[in-house]
């Protein structure tokens, strides 16, 4: 183990640390910084790196190696404002509490390794022996641990034979349902787990269902659950929905367990620092279309162009944008430019009527055909509007148009006597068998004259340096 700290005036006693059966052993006196060294060397591009704590598994940071994306779980009051992750993934642990004192654990998906640390945080006011004393109880304590780990992995081992367990692969964009191939019954209880962050997800208990955004918001407005047969299907799939699924079916007759490894793939671009690169888009831009590319999970601009161009900071002098076909060069990279980069290609037309008359929403047609289902969505509110789902149309939450809205099996949605407090953004997405497509319309609807609409559509390509 590498063992660092923050303050110069550490001292160290000898015998306070060591190693049993794998377990590592440190040892740190409260109030000063320690460091958890990984053993991490070589790394596969679509491995991921996650750091738990405790024996309940809370986790604490995840490395994505494909992306080069790094997140710690802020969520957690015990850790917050306290972690630090470096290039080499070790984990530091900054002015250090008694409660922090427990059992780590870095795991590596993909190469199925994993490293443990049992940390001991002392006192300020104990002295060297009673610490020595503390570890090497600690010592004990890990042997006694990894040999409960050795007869649970095994009692895993012959349960996981019992579990059905499923690959599946799929384009960025794309929508994937995990099927449960079964009719549930009356008192089935479902539950879907991401396992990556042990959260759940998505839940039917007797008459009541639900799911869930993700401690991260990584599912928001991207689950739909099927009530009948237990389904779950994940709309417009990102990187960040790759990782392991698993459902849970329990009732007093009958248990199913399946586990689900979904992967993500995504249009990638490799370069060397210092070099340039040209992400193409191989679509044709219209005169009065809207370019945006942005880059990373937060979506930061990287161009923008419309009437005039607006260029992001960090990439100023570095870009030159084709407008005729969104193609965008970037020069000079930086390590710092590894990542996601969307482009957004924006068509605006304008429909005008008056306060009271009816307004249909009408998709391109030919993007739904051979579609499997459409969903419409209204503002900020999380759940579907009105759907067509193997051919069945339902409007699932109608609360605010209540009475008011009509679905066509083409995909146009009718919103008859349009009041002002319809305004607001209108999301289509209609879902094929190996892609999805995507419309928004903006609707502002005028008390006294017109109302006006706007209807964005919306091409995505996503790259990866």
């Amino acid at each position: 183990y590498v063992l660092k700290y923050s303050s110069s005036d550490l001292v160290c006693f000898p015998g306070v640390v060591g190693e049993t059966d794998g377990v590592k052993s440190v040892s740190v006196m409260e109030g000063d910084s320690v460091t958890l060294q990984s053993d991490v060397s070589e790394v596969q591009r679509d491995d991921l790196i996650v750091w738990r704590f405790g024996d309940k598994g809370i986790l604490l940071a995840k490395i994505d190696v494909e992306t080069n994306e790094t997140s710690l779980n802020d969520a957690d009051e015990r850790f917050r404002d306290r972690l630090k992750l470096d290039e080499a993934r070790s984990l530091t642990i900054k002015k250090t509490r008694t409660t922090d004192s427990g059992l780590y654990e870095v795991q590596i998906r993909g190469s199925e390794s994993s490293q443990r640390f049992l940390l001991s945080v002392s006192g300020s006011g104990l002295s060297p022996g009673f610490i020595a004393g503390i570890v090497f109880a600690a010592l004990l304590v890990a042997a006694v641990v990894a040999s409960v780990v050795i007869h649970y992995r095994h009692k895993i081992s012959e349960l996981e034979k019992q579990v059905g367990e499923y690959y599946m692969s799929m384009a960025d964009g794309d929508s994937v349902t995990l099927k449960t191939k079964t009719v549930l019954k009356e008192d089935d209880k479902v539950q879907w787990w991401y396992h990556d962050d042990n959260d759940l997800i998505a839940e039917i208990n007797g008459e009541t269902n639900g799911i869930f955004d993700g401690f991260d918001k990584r599912f928001r407005s991207k689950l739909v659950l099927n009530d009948k047969t237990g389904d779950l299907t994940i709309n417009n799939t990102m990187s960040n929905h790759s990782g392991l699924y698993i459902l849970e079916i329990s009732s007093e007759t009958r248990r199913i367990n399946k586990r689900f490894i979904v992967t993500v793939k995504m249009m990638k671009v490799s370069v060397a620092k210092g070099g340039s690169v040209t992400l193409q888009t191989d679509t044709k831009i219209q005169r009065a279309d809207e370019i945006m590319w942005t880059f990373g999970a937060e979506n930061c601009l990287v161009i923008k162009a419309d009437s005039g161009t607006t260029i992001g900071k960090r990439f100023t002098g570095r870009l030159k944008l084709d407008k005729k076909t969104g193609t965008l060069i970037i020069r000079k990279i930086e390590t710092a430019d590894s990542g996601h980069f969307k482009l957004q290609i924006i068509n605006i037309k304008s429909v005008l009527v008056m306060e009271g008359d009816s307004v249909t929403l009408n998709p391109d047609l030919n993007q739904t055909q051979g579609f499997k289902m459409i969903q419409w969505w209204f503002g900020d509110i999380r759940s579907v509007i009105a759907e067509i789902n193997a051919n069945e149309i339902s409007y699932p939450n109608d609360e605010i148009l209540r009475d008011r809205l009509q679905l066509n099996q083409t995909g146009s949605l009718s919103i008859k006597n349009k009041r002002t407090t319809d305004s607001g953004l209108y999301k289509l997405e209609v879902h094929h068998n190996s892609r999805a497509s995507y419309m928004t319309f903006s609707v502002t609807v005028y008390g006294e004259d017109i109302y006006y609409l706007s209807n964005l559509d919306i091409f995505r390509f996503v790259f990866v340096l």
